[in-house]
């Protein structure tokens, strides 16, 4: 299957001790789904990772 040019580049930037992937688009734009198969191509590298979702940080007090 075709992938974007942004999944190359992610796929080429976990593989970078301390790597830092920032993924913005506009709604709808598949986001969640990129992030998914990047997280998964970690995985299969063996890298354990972490997911941070800032949206939360009002309920839990985290500012």
């Amino acid at each position: 299957m075709a992938r974007s040019p942004a999944e190359a580049l992610a796929r080429a930037e976990i593989g970078k001790p301390g790597s830092l992937i920032r993924i913005k688009a506009p709604r709808k734009m598949g986001k969640s789904s990129l992030m998914l198969r990047i997280i998964h191509a970690a995985v299969d590298r063996g890298y354990r990772t972490v997911t941070v979702d800032f949206r939360a940080r009002r309920r839990s007090g985290f500012c």
